[in-house]
């Protein structure tokens, strides 16, 4: 599958059968949860610090005193947690049942003995949907690869300071909303 264009809704692809469209992971957990709601000074700092973020992350040069902290914070984050880098932003897509989706995890690693895991960075506060998103990932990377991530951690980033939070694998989580996506009988 090759990405032709992307939306906030989700992304086109191009297959040898013709253009197939899938729904983002936070448009499903939009739909399913409601949207993300809150001050709205709050939420932009959030989503141009989450910017930054991603933007470091794919080496890119802007909001430069932000990145510099945020590579540095990252550095320090992967040798604390003793992981290596295997994948940045790689789209991943789920093509079976009830729904297909995409989407894009920050970073697929490996931890010292080489079992392989997902980290996902959000700039605002932990959630019951950042729960569900990361274990949304790791179905689709499972679906994708047969490769069964051992582990998932969510990194709550703050201007000077990080928290890690372990997430228990459960595809359970994740079938249940892409069930609940499907019954509100969503159309893009």
């Amino acid at each position: 599958m090759k990405l032709i264009d992307t939306n906030p809704q989700g992304y086109r692809f191009a297959t040898p059968g013709g253009e197939i469209f899938l729904p983002r992971v936070s448009r499903i957990l939009d739909v399913v949860h409601g949207p993300m709601i809150g001050d709205p000074e709050v939420l932009a700092n959030a989503a141009t610090f989450g910017t930054a973020v991603h933007a470091g992350l794919a080496g890119e040069e802007t909001l430069l005193e932000t990145i510099a902290h945020t590579n540095q914070g990252r550095k320090m984050l992967l040798e604390s947690q003793d992981l290596k880098p295997v994948a940045i932003e790689q789209m991943m897509y789920y093509l079976g049942e009830p729904v297909k989706f995409a989407g894009r995890p920050d970073l697929i690693a490996e931890d010292r003995f080489g079992f392989p895991g997902i980290l996902d960075w959000k700039t605002g506060a932990l959630s019951k949907r950042h729960r569900i998103a990361i274990n949304l990932y790791s179905l689709a990377y499972f679906r994708m690869t047969g490769i069964r991530l051992r582990w998932q951690k969510l990194v709550h980033l703050e201007s000077k300071r990080y928290q890690v939070e372990d997430v228990p694998l459960d595809w359970g989580i994740a079938l249940r909303t892409l069930t609940e996506y499907q019954r509100k009988g969503v159309t893009i």
